[in-house]
């Protein structure tokens, strides 16, 4: 098995040896460049420009330094692991943040559908049939139908009932959908229980 090592640094300059070759010196930018390589040689190359880096921050601290001699297939196989962690991790990160994101989301949409109702509400007058009701307050079970007259128009109203009949304007629920801007606004008849 191939194995590499650093094993001075100078100046900027890393001499790395490979199995029992001669030692080749390579410079800072070089390595920087060299570990953007893909596949095997870039992680080697990674390792080594980490390794220069340490060592010589140690170096310029005054501490003695040592670079270990790896197995280039274990130190491949390590970093190769490390980056699924790190991969991992940020996917984890991601998720979690848009779920903060899409639970936010939802409280904005209620908060402004509690706006809108309440504001609706003000504005309805009291002979109308139908009272504005924020969405949640329609019960499970409720199936709306759009009567074919009002489908495929930019606002469509929409009537929900609890049986299995087409719903209609007698029902007790009604919701109005605007495809111009995606809105849904949802109303109850004001003398119906439910």
């Amino acid at each position: 098995m191939a194995q590499v090592q650093l094993i001075a640094v100078r100046s900027g300059v890393a001499t790395v040896q490979k199995d029992n070759e001669a030692p080749v010196e390579m410079t800072w930018s070089l390595l920087h460049e060299a570990q953007q390589q893909v596949g095997a040689a870039g992680y080697v190359y990674r390792w080594l420009m980490h390794e220069f880096c340490r060592c010589e921050y140690e170096q310029r601290q005054g501490k003695l330094w040592q670079s270990p001699r790896r197995e280039v297939e274990e130190l491949v196989a390590d970093l190769r692991a490390q980056d699924a962690r790190a991969a991992a991790e940020a996917e984890d990160a991601r998720r979690e943040e848009q779920r903060r994101q899409d639970a936010e989301d939802r409280r904005r949409q209620r908060d402004a559908e509690v706006r809108r109702v309440e504001a609706e509400r003000r504005e309805t007058r009291a002979d109308d049939p139908w009272w504005p009701i924020p969405s949640w307050e329609v019960p499970e079970g409720v199936r709306f139908d759009t009567p074919g007259r009002n489908q495929g128009q930019i606002v469509e109203v929409g009537f929900g009932t609890f049986g299995r009949a087409e719903a209609g304007s007698i029902d007790p629920y009604m919701n109005v959908t605007d495809h111009s801007d995606g809105s849904s606004r949802t109303y109850k008849r004001r003398n119906v229980e439910g």
